[in-house]
């Protein structure tokens, strides 16, 4: 019997293939600009709000924004002039039709430094009666020298 010689094959050479590569760096890119766009964009201020200095940082932005100032309250861009005897109603009102719409529990604060400290109590007051147990005060970053 005679053993037949098998031909040795030629090893292939390894390819690099670039098409699928450039798709996974691309989806990996797009992943990167999402996951690390600046949630502080999302927040809108008044000019006349000049925020005090800290250096905490918030992970999650919460959606109730409330502004304070001596003469107004704006929840989320719904201004209350806090010269009508019914003001304090309307901001309870408003509150807890955002409580309605929302389960979240936290809400950020804006306010003047210059603002009376008498409003933000109040304005606390009636966002703990709410059912907003997390109160977050947005102030301006520490300048580090």
């Amino acid at each position: 019997m005679a053993l037949k010689r098998r031909k040795s094959r030629r090893p292939m050479s390894a390819s690099l293939m670039i098409t699928p590569m450039i798709d996974m760096f691309t989806v990996i890119l797009i992943f990167l600009i999402v996951s690390y766009a600046p949630e502080q964009s999302r927040i809108q201020k008044s000019e006349q709000i000049e925020l005090p200095q800290e250096d905490f940082k918030l992970s999650r932005l919460p959606t109730l924004q409330v502004e304070v100032t001596e003469t107004y309250v704006s929840m989320n861009g719904v201004r209350i002039e806090l010269n009508n005897p019914q003001a304090w109603g309307q901001v309870e009102a408003q509150l807890q039709e955002f409580k309605r719409d929302s389960r979240e529990t936290a809400g950020l604060l804006i306010a003047d430094q210059s603002t009376p400290y008498r409003l933000i109590d109040r304005t606390i007051g009636h966002l703990s009666a709410s059912g907003f147990s997390e109160i977050y005060f947005l102030t301006q970053e520490e300048n580090k020298p």
